[in-house]
């Protein structure tokens, strides 16, 4: 599964997901905590990370609440084809409107079982990841009240490619469902 289009939105104070969170120090030195209480979970994340709203534009992410931690590492001049290089784990999360499990919704939505995502467990949760091997990946978790999609991913020059790896890799190791 390839990276999504990156989005240029940037969060707004009207966005339920930005606004109700809160940012404080971690118990590990050199991480900020996160706690999202409205979408009801919490993650750990570098300090000299960025706090955003929707990066990465996915069908899962339109119209859902969404929050990210995002590094930018080179940003192209504007109107420029390069590339930017950035790392970021995305949260997003839909309120379920439907008596839909994981799996149904899986399976209606992206004809499971198939080659593209497999069954895991995520943060103590049954979950659905996409099997491509390395940083970039796509989880969906359902919650009591939320279907949730996470996507991490890192675009980086070769000397900084292990270091953003193991930055997502911590993040979603530190990934807990609150509430």
């Amino acid at each position: 599964m390839p990276l999504p289009p990156v989005s240029t939105r940037s969060p707004t104070p009207t966005d339920a997901a930005f606004t109700d969170a809160t940012l404080g120090p971690a118990s590990s030195p050199g991480f900020l905590l996160l706690t999202n209480p409205a979408l009801g979970f919490r993650l750990n994340f570098p300090d000299d990370w960025q706090l955003r709203g929707q990066v990465v534009a996915t069908e899962f992410a339109v119209g859902a609440e969404c929050q990210s931690v995002e590094i930018i590492d080179f940003q192209p001049p504007e109107g420029s084809t390069g590339l930017i290089l950035h790392s970021l784990v995305q949260v997003c999360a839909r309120p379920l409107e439907d008596a839909l499990t994981l799996e149904q919704f899986m399976r209606q939505t992206y004809s499971l079982p198939g080659e593209a995502l497999e069954p895991v467990e995520f943060s103590g949760q049954p979950a659905y990841r996409s099997r491509q091997e390395g940083p970039d990946a796509t989880i969906f978790v359902q919650t009591e009240d939320y279907r949730i999609q996470i996507v991490s991913a890192v675009a980086a020059e070769p000397e900084m490619f292990p270091i953003r790896t193991a930055q997502v890799q911590a993040i979603l190791e530190t990934f807990v469902f609150v509430g």
